[in-house]
């Protein structure tokens, strides 16, 4: 539902996407596939997290990071490549956020993580 949101917030006019731009023509352009799989990613991840299974293993809570994150570069390559074929969407699309998309599956897989650990803490006391 919050990524529902960001996305008509983002379309209404309010500066939340990338480099602060706004309007409905975002929805449409380069950045088309990525909202399409910041959609699904989210809905997703969301339901690993929903799984206790998921959020009790470090390894599962940076795997279910790792797959959103694929799932939005997957589905942005895919929207950019009907403009400039797979070779450069890949060089526009996927290369330049690999490293730094790694990073943040780590940090988010380890965060979640633990936040899962703190509060089952507090429901015990």
């Amino acid at each position: 539902l919050s990524v529902v949101i960001y996305i008509i917030m983002g379309a209404s006019g309010l500066p939340v996407f990338s480099g602060g731009a706004s309007g409905y023509e975002n929805l449409y352009g380069g950045s088309a596939g990525y909202f399409g799989g910041f959609l699904y990613a989210a809905f997703h991840v969301g339901g690993l997290g929903e799984n206790r299974a998921w959020r009790k293993s470090l390894f599962k809570c940076i795997l279910a990071m790792l797959t959103g994150t694929l799932y939005i570069l997957a589905f942005g390559v895919l929207r950019l490549s009907f403009k400039y074929g797979f070779l450069e969407a890949m060089e526009i699309g996927c290369y330049p956020f690999l490293l730094g998309g790694l990073v943040k599956v780590v940090l988010g897989g380890i965060a979640a993580y633990f936040i899962e650990r703190l509060l089952s803490l507090r429901k015990v006391n």
